[in-house]
């Protein structure tokens, strides 16, 4: 799982609150969210040596120079988005407002769509599929582990891959601070995972409608222990920072929270929708063939003459 789904998944952390009077439609919860990644910047493409003019050697005694050390590069930020999430009792709507692709999440349904509104295309998965490709990614990990040269960094994937016989132990601490954040008072947070920080922020005491522990477990993103101690927490997550192991950060910062009512449609399947599934109209597509069309009727060859 990406380490923004994993922020999202931070972000429904809070108990579902009393259930409504029969008859009456819970709100939505309504979050502005801006996700920034901070991470190494992308190694640039090293020119080739130039050879030396003419076969020319060193003179005798001449000394050899030394390639420079190259600097360190420095942690900067490597990406930023916004979003707006709609979170429901079961369901969440995520939009990025930078290219408006939409992600929905049904948990009744154990499904996820990916919609593209501008093309009227969907990508579906089920949760099974999700958690199914994320342990085989996890086994790839496991499996290239021994190739990490430092071994604390090493250690730490272990940890955090569950690869280690003993189960990780996770630790949430809890401050009196009071802060206020997008007009909610918060209290600090901070978890961790056998001794190392999983992440910091702060926590408002809004409770939050989605509470699903398949959510929090979803992708293998947490362990069923540890998903249930997140989930057991009260409260939305605000702002919050998780340190990734190549020195990076990501960060989540909520600008705005408040209520509204449900929208008609924008939890359902994107095929009431009118939208297309995107892995059927690739397969509906026709194969490209090298061939000429067999109806096109043939040219004669070059120089050849005309027949009457």
């Amino acid at each position: 799982m990406t380490a923004a789904l994993a922020a999202l998944s931070l972000a429904a952390l809070a108990a579902a609150g009393p259930a409504p009077a029969a008859g009456e439609a819970r709100p939505v919860l309504v979050l502005e969210r801006t996700v920034t990644v901070y991470g190494l910047p992308p190694e640039p493409q090293k020119p080739a040596a130039p050879a030396p003019a003419g076969g020319e050697k060193p003179a005798a005694g001449e000394a050899k120079a030394e390639p420079a050390e190259p600097a360190k590069p420095a942690i900067g930020r490597v990406s930023e988005k916004s979003y707006r999430i709609r979170v429901a009792a079961d369901r969440l709507r995520e939009t990025c407002l930078d290219d408006g692709r939409v992600t929905v999440v049904r948990c009744d349904l154990g499904k996820l769509w990916v919609m593209d509104p501008a093309g009227k295309t969907f990508q579906e998965a089920s949760f099974q599929e999700i958690d199914r490709q994320a342990e085989e990614a996890r086994q790839r990990l496991v499996r290239r582990l021994p190739l990490i040269e430092d071994r604390a960094l090493q250690a730490r994937l272990r940890r955090l891959l569950g690869a280690d016989a003993k189960p990780a132990q996770l630790v949430l601490e809890e401050g009196s601070e009071v802060r206020k954040v997008a007009g909610e008072d918060c209290r600090p947070l901070v978890a961790r995972l056998d001794g190392e920080e999983l992440f910091r922020g702060w926590l408002s005491a809004r409770a939050v409608p989605l509470a699903d522990r398949r959510w929090l477990m979803l992708a293998g993103c947490f362990p069923r222990e540890i998903a249930e101690k997140l989930a057991a927490v009260r409260g939305l997550l605000m702002e919050a920072t998780f340190p990734m192991p190549d020195g990076g950060r990501l960060e989540l910062a909520t600008r705005s929270v408040g209520e509204a009512r449900p929208e008609p449609g924008e939890f359902d399947d994107p095929r009431e929708l009118g939208y297309k599934d995107e892995a059927g109209r690739r397969a509906s597509e026709p194969a490209k063939s090298d061939k000429s069309d067999r109806s096109e009727k043939p040219r004669p060859p070059a120089g050849s003459a005309k027949q009457p």
